[in-house]
């Protein structure tokens, strides 16, 4: 009995120390690069077609710097959200399976030796895409929302540039004011017995919708966050919360299983755990820049594969995603076709390699710190006698 009751509180203690090493890694990250995330999300909302420019932000006005920030209060709270469920979920998995394959008397699929969990790479694979379905439930309705807030602040900026270019020439120079107009798309609904296909060919640079679907406004004033929740609800009703869950749960299913067994077989590769060093903390604890390096290196390996389904992943959540594309796989196609070049499907590669380069170095990097910093404060006792 002692030994159980001796046991209890160490269980929760650990589960205490990932859950907050975890949110407080996850948070830092996100808000020191997010405006990475922001660019991310304008050049994969920006439709790769000829004459049409993506819309610049006018950063002359110091203000104007915070629109770089754009939807990151409710990227918080699911990143918050997020990490809660892939260190708990993630490290219980691991504990699970390793603890399973040790009662069974499996060798080959894990095992814990000195305190240390070792578990095989399937299982760890498996355990990553487990954690990542999870992650998925959890983090869509706060992608949306942040989707939403970003689509509606491009419209802003191109309204505002589009009047500055207005100001800026004679308003009887009606060739100038045609080229203004020319820069962004038409909005022509598509008419029946006339397939998408044929009327995008026939117009390019159009936005063609299904049919009998209506367009909704776009409603670019609507700014704060309490009001683009109540702003959504009214225009597309719950599944506005939900909108590309799909890609969500497979982009997310793949990018925590590739990021979390690359880290793993990476960190097992640098720093074997022999036999005879099963009492060296340093058989299997890399350091501080193997953390960094790996974490990061991990994570951007990551990007490259679930790039394209993280592009359709935003694609599906606009406004108008419903009317004009219906299904992920619609939103491939039309992709391809409307853009002529699948090297769409990698737009905002750049800003989220880099977010995830420097992104995994650091959320590894403050979670591990974290982590030590609270397992030495419970080893300590608050009225320990001098």
């Amino acid at each position: 009995m002692s030994s159980v009751g001796s046991s209890q509180p160490e269980k929760y203690e650990n589960l205490l120390t990932v859950t907050i090493a975890g949110m407080v890694a996850g948070s830092v990250e996100k808000m020191a690069l997010y405006p990475m995330e922001y660019w991310k999300t304008r050049y994969q909302l920006h439709r790769n077609i000829s004459g049409l420019k993506l819309a610049q932000v006018n950063t002359r006005d110091i203000k104007n710097l915070s629109v770089f920030y754009t939807g990151s209060s409710v990227a918080l709270l699911g990143t918050l959200a997020k990490s809660l469920t892939r260190f708990t979920v993630y490290n219980k998995l691991v504990h699970y399976m390793a603890e399973d394959s040790s009662n069974s008397g499996s060798t080959s699929a894990g095992t814990i030796r000195g305190g240390q969990v070792s578990t095989s790479a399937p299982k760890v694979i498996m355990a990553g895409m487990l954690t990542g379905a999870l992650e998925s439930v959890t983090i869509v309705p706060f992608e949306s929302i942040k989707t939403t807030m970003i689509e509606r602040s491009i419209a802003r900026t191109q309204h505002s540039n589009d009047s500055l270019e207005t100001k800026k020439v004679n308003p009887m120079d009606k060739v100038h004011q045609e080229k203004i107009r020319d820069n962004k798309p038409h909005i022509r609904s598509r008419a029946n017995g006339v397939s998408p296909s044929s009327a995008i060919k026939s117009n390019p640079g159009a936005i063609v919708y299904r049919a009998n679907m209506t367009p909704l406004p776009l409603e670019e004033n609507v700014t704060r966050l309490s009001e683009t929740i109540k702003n959504m609800y009214s225009q597309r009703g719950l599944t506005a919360f939900v909108q590309g869950f799909w890609p969500t749960l497979f982009r997310q299913g793949a990018y925590s299983s590739v990021r979390f067994s690359s880290y793993h077989l990476l960190k097992q590769a640098a720093y074997p755990a022999r036999d005879s060093d099963l009492d060296s903390e340093s058989a299997y604890s890399p350091s501080s820049y193997g953390v960094m390096f790996f974490g990061g290196l991990s994570s951007a390996a990551a990007v490259l594969i679930t790039q394209p389904i993280d592009v359709i992943k935003t694609r599906m959540q606009t406004v108008n995603a419903k009317a004009m594309y219906g299904s992920s796989l619609i939103c491939v196609y039309r992709i391809c076709l409307e853009e002529n070049t699948v090297k769409t499907l990698w737009s905002g590669t750049v800003p989220r390699l880099g977010m995830a380069f420097v992104g995994g170095a650091v959320v590894f990097q403050v979670y591990e710190m974290t982590e030590k910093l609270m397992n030495m404060a419970a080893q300590k006792s608050a009225f320990a006698a001098s």
